[in-house]
């Protein structure tokens, strides 16, 4: 699950103050692509040609083409093994399968334990640092904004450099910015280092994909493989809140950014003797020639400007959502929805005349990415939703204090985890829409049981309301960002493998940011039309309620997503022998 954003300590923050959220803003960075304009064409597009990989195959024999499109009801993406063998012919010892996939989860981990920390220290941090109210949630969220700008960049990043480069790289700069953070001497010193550390973590994430595909083989293991990548990230979090609630109250918020700096320190050098070398290919001059060539400037460019202008724009209407009636505000989404078909329109043309582009439209043609993508948008818009304004409920019409509620939130951490297990388990034999669908019936009782609280301003002991939805929320998000990366990888060739691990996490932090900005101005304008005192905490839970309903509403439609869209995904991550 996605970090969430600030929970209060012993100031309780009202919906109102949300305001100084920014919204995310996918400035999607220039694709390195790795491979010649044909190439990428070929790749990209509805029918894919590779280079046949089987052993019996002649060194002549002409290229395997397979059209998408067309691939059969039944395990359609496992049967696919022989064209899309990853795994590296010199595998390493089974020894250190366990030692790379510990590392690369632990990265994962990493990555969210400092925004657990702040979700539950960012009322006391920001006294000792004198870091104004208008930027209270800034180094919690700041984080989300740099790593999801990034991602794609670094995924292509991944593709041209090399996944274990990459990866080793933003492990160590995300190791000198977490002591950077702890070092801050005042508010925009620490929200500077937080943003450059969103930065780092981007360069590890797809670089992860990257080395778990080239180092374990299409099938259980692999499935294994990302089950714990899935579950990393939750874990992660749970642990930052637990850390930050007793860290924080004995011996300080410093002390905890310089353990998990050390711990950082330490997967780095770990990492350094033990991922596989075999995975990068040696360095060419060729990689500043195709940066300079093969970059879709021009779409860049577009995409970028939208996403800026529409991030400002939900960002103004968060903090005062009568502003949305101001001239500037008005001129400013009307340019980005604007900018974005006529994103769609260059990509369109770049692609006819076979030039570099961003993200091709051809390959939004396949139903299973475009399902794929759309489910784990509103997977982690949901589950942050649903997470974020819990623990407001707790804090703010219950009265518990952070630890309390850091306590209340350690059911996530095992269900998270038994999900991911339970995924890597079941893929291989059950269908991807079953599996989702399912997972998202179970977590649609989330939102509708606080809901049902929220609005009758229940008292109901934890474990007869709060415990089970806690318990259900993150399985969906868990199962489906498991499946997604599975699915993902299959229908790339392994030279786009990091490009696609940054496609998959953008749209989870596209998801989260998005999801929790447009619920905060829902929550919000339903405070604000509440006859009772604006601050009180019946207002408030009428607020909160708003947001449980919206996030249950987006839930429940996504079963039809995952029915419709997934039907022909057959049984994922499964071999062709299986």
């Amino acid at each position: 699950m996605p970090p969430r954003e600030k929970i209060p300590d012993t100031t309780f923050l009202s919906v109102s103050k949300i305001s100084g959220l920014p919204s995310f803003c996918l400035f999607s960075l220039p694709q390195i692509w790795s491979q010649s304009k044909t190439r990428l064409h070929a790749s990209m597009s509805t029918t894919v040609t590779l280079e046949e990989t089987s052993l019996s195959s002649s060194k002549g024999a002409p290229p395997q083409t397979v059209a998408l499109k067309s691939l059969p009801v039944d395990n359609t993406l496992g049967s696919e093994e022989q064209l899309f063998r990853d795994v590296s012919e010199n595998q390493p010892a089974q020894w250190k399968f366990a030692v790379i996939l510990t590392l690369v989860s632990l990265m994962y981990m990493i990555s969210t334990v400092l925004s657990g920390i702040l979700a539950v220290g960012l009322p006391k941090i920001a006294k000792s640092i004198d870091l104004d109210e208008g930027l209270l949630l800034w180094p919690a969220s700041v984080y989300s904004l740099s790593c999801g700008c990034t991602l794609l960049l670094s995924g292509s990043l991944a593709d041209v450099v090399g996944c274990r480069r990459i990866y080793l790289l933003g492990s160590f700069l995300s190791t000198c910015l977490i002591l950077a953070c702890g070092l801050a001497r005042d508010g925009m010193e620490l929200i500077i280092f937080r943003a450059l550390q969103g930065v780092a973590v981007s360069l590890c994430l797809p670089g992860s994909v990257s080395i778990v595909t080239n180092t374990f083989p299409l099938g259980r293991m692999r499935n294994i493989a990302f089950a714990c990548l899935g579950a990393a990230q939750p874990t992660g979090f749970l642990i930052g809140l637990i850390i930050g609630g007793i860290l924080i109250d004995s011996v300080g918020w410093r002390t905890a950014m310089y353990l998990i700096a050390g711990i950082n320190a330490g997967v780095f050098v770990v990492s350094c003797f033990f991922l596989p070398s075999t995975a990068d290919d040696q360095l060419r001059y060729s990689i500043l020639r195709r940066f300079r060539e093969d970059v879709d400037w021009i779409g860049v460019s577009l995409i970028s400007v939208a996403f800026g202008l529409l991030s400002y724009v939900l960002s103004a209407i968060c903090a005062r959502p009568s502003s949305i009636s101001t001239a500037a505000n008005i001129v400013l989404l009307v340019v980005s929805l604007v900018l974005i078909p006529a994103f769609l329109i260059w990509e369109h043309y770049q692609e006819k005349f076979n030039r570099p582009t961003l993200i091709p439209n051809s390959i939004w043609r396949n139903p299973i990415f475009t399902s794929t993508c759309i489910m784990v948008f509103f997977a982690w818009a949901t589950v942050t939703t649903n997470q974020y304004f819990l623990a407001l409920f707790f804090e703010e019409v219950q009265g518990l204090s952070a630890f309390q509620t850091s306590l209340r939130f350690l059911p996530l951490v095992v269900s998270g985890v038994l999900a991911n297990i339970a995924t890597g388990a079941l893929v291989r034999h059950v269908r991807a829409d079953i599996l989702i669908g399912v997972s998202v019936l179970l977590s649609a009782a989330t939102p509708l049981i606080l809901a049902l609280v929220a609005v009758n301003h229940s008292q109901l002991p934890y474990w007869a309301a709060a415990f089970p939805a806690a318990i259900l929320s993150p399985i969906w998000a868990d199962v489906t960002l498991t499946i997604a990366n599975l699915v993902i990888t299959q229908l790339f060739p392994r030279s786009l493998h990091g490009l696609a691990g940054g496609v998959s996490n953008t749209c989870a932090q596209l998801g989260t940011s998005i999801g929790l900005n447009l619920t905060a101005i829902l929550a919000n304008a339903v405070t604000m039309s509440s006859t009772e005192n604006k601050s009180s905490p019946v207002a408030l839970a009428e607020g909160y309620s708003a947001a449980f309903w919206a996030s249950f509403g987006a839930t429940v439609a996504m079963i039809l997503v995952a029915v419709l869209g997934m039907r022909t995904a057959g049984k994922v991550g499964r071999p062709k022998h299986d």
